[in-house]
């Protein structure tokens, strides 16, 4: 290929929603480079992925790598898959451009990152020192990020700043916000014209500040006796209208010139992507790598270069390399799986361990020609997404994270850890399955509580309630022993039939009616009583059948 009118490809490996301002600002920045016509002609490819599926991120990357003449990847805003882009690229000696604020720690040679960190650290001393600040707190999410803040908080100019720490666990950034007012001399003054200023400094992503502003606004944080120090440069861009009232300062540094935005408006547009500082840098990187790949040289044939070619191996298998060093990821003292020897204090890495799980690993070694070095899982466990949102701990976590490259355990194979990582066929199954069907949820109709009994028994039921209780009404009315001088509540129990005490012409009163018999079956039947009993021998062995 001639550099000199080369056609340049640039490909992008980003994620549908969260990464749609990087996508607009690589379309615009590349439509804006082939319109000056210095670069020759620019083409770029974007792919989206799923974040939590990283074998589908490098299987992406290698049929762009397939189709085109890729000489620049460029990674999202997901940290976890820039690295793991980092190791392809790594493989392919092939540039990885960034414009993301990434804490995972850089440990390949391609990754180019142009988010300006240590300018942003810089930065951030100058001023404090134009501020002559005397108390900060940090608030902070990820360790990495404190880390960078280590020869701030241990340097011998800043020891008369005191300097207060606090980590927002679990995204509860209510506690974190309460910890920041408790932590505030203030308010132990018992001055009500305590005038002491207190200042926070926010090192998280601009998702975590603005939920940490949100719980700090309930709080009572957001006044005018609070400084917040942003670190993230999204501050423009960020929808303050909730703070916009309560007099708090916010102040963050910001790498582009709004004078410069203004007076260049009909050129740059960047309202197609919002000013996200990281397509801002976005444009940057791709901009800064067209211009050195153009200085490189006046004319270049690049046709003997090796094409990178990936195969598509299936998804339990990939392509391996003799004499490979692993790294293995196991539990302690999983017997007999995993155990430690009894001299283990004596002995040093592998031969520290014994074990079934460690038989297999020797035996695969010696089968499949690669080197290995064990090491316990740090955390004791074997993986769970523990907050639902793609965060593994555990040994499922080292691996997606690149500690660890394979994992031998008695490790149960789920439906979750089966999208994230490869599994093995299992080498033993231990336990008892139950299989069940779980109920549809519907709602129950009027007759619902007709569904213990089949109709047949409710039918037999009822015939039976019908034939008891035309035979009590039969026998009643022919018994004298169920008749009374009137149905009453004094004679409806007398002990002598009421025929044996009055002439005949004299009306008497049967409480045995048709459908005074039918009420005493049925709540008889249901366990109900009635206010009446049967007192002839034939009624009773009537009521005894129910």
């Amino acid at each position: 290929m001639d550099f000199e009118g080369w056609r340049e490809g640039e490909s992008a490996v980003l994620r549908e929603k969260e990464d749609a301002h990087i996508a607009a600002a690589i379309q615009f920045t590349v439509e804006w480079l082939n319109q000056r016509g210095v670069y020759g002609e620019v083409e770029y490819l974007i792919d989206y992925l799923d974040d939590l599926d990283h074998y589908d991120a490098l299987k992406k990357a290698c049929s762009m790598f397939e189709r085109d003449r890729v000489i620049a990847l460029v990674g999202g805003s997901h940290g976890l898959l820039n690295a793991q882009l980092e190791r392809l690229t790594d493989q392919l000696d092939i540039p990885l451009l960034t414009a993301i604020d990434d804490v995972e720690p850089n440990n390949g040679n391609t990754k180019i990152a142009f988010f300006p960190r240590a300018q942003l650290f810089e930065a951030t001393v100058d001023l404090f020192r134009h501020w002559r600040w005397n108390r900060i707190t940090i608030v902070y999410q990820e360790d990495e990020r404190i880390r960078r803040l280590e020869p701030l908080l241990t340097s011998d100019s800043f020891t008369n700043i005191r300097f207060q720490v606090i980590k927002v666990q679990k995204n509860d950034y209510m506690r974190a916000a309460k910890e920041v007012k408790e932590m505030e001399e203030c308010r132990f003054l018992a001055r009500k014209d305590c005038s002491e200023f207190s200042r926070v400094l926010l090192d998280l992503n601009p998702e975590h500040t603005y939920n940490f502003l949100l719980a700090a606004l309930q709080m009572g944080l957001i006044d005018v006796k609070h400084w917040f120090l942003l670190t993230n440069m999204e501050l423009p861009s960020m929808n303050m209208e909730l703070f916009r009232f309560n007099h708090a300062r916010f102040v963050s540094p910001y790498s582009v010139d709004p004078v410069f935005l203004m007076e260049n408006k009909h050129i740059f547009n960047f309202t197609q992507f919002e000013q996200h500082i990281e397509a801002i840098f976005t444009f940057d990187a791709i901009y800064t790598f067209a211009n050195t790949f153009t200085d490189v040289s006046a004319t270049m044939m690049l046709d003997d270069l090796p094409l990178t070619m990936c195969k598509k191996p299936t998804r339990n298998a990939r392509r391996y390399q003799h004499g490979r060093t692993l790294i293995d990821s196991m539990i302690n003292n999983e017997r007999p799986y995993v155990m430690l020897k009894k001299n283990h204090y004596e002995l040093y890495a592998n031969s520290k361990f014994e074990g079934f799980c460690i038989d297999l690993l020797a035996e695969l070694s010696k089968d499949l020609g690669f080197t290995y070095t064990i090491h316990a899982v740090r955390d004791g466990k074997y993986g769970n997404d523990v907050y639902g949102n793609g965060s593994w701990d555990g040994m499922i976590g080292e691996i997606l994270r690149g500690e660890a490259e394979m994992a031998v355990a008695p490790l149960t194979v789920n439906f979750r850890r089966s999208e994230v990582v490869a599994f093995t066929k299992p080498f033993l199954s231990l336990g008892i399955s139950i299989l069940y069907k779980v109920p549809d949820d519907y709602q129950p109709d009027l007759f619902s509580f007709l569904n213990p009994l089949s109709w047949q028994i409710w039918m037999a039921i009822l015939a039976a309630i019908v034939c008891v209780t035309l035979g009590m009404y039969t026998v009643s009315r022919v018994t004298p022993y169920e008749w009374n001088l009137n149905f009453s509540c004094c004679t409806a129990h007398q002990p002598h039939p009421g025929a044996a005490f009055v002439d005949s012409p004299v009306e008497l009163s049967n409480n045995y009616s048709f459908w005074n018999t039918l009420w005493y079956v049925t709540s008889t039947m249901l366990k109900g009583g009635c206010d009446f009993g049967p007192r002839a021998v034939s009624t009773r062995l009537l009521g005894g059948e129910i």
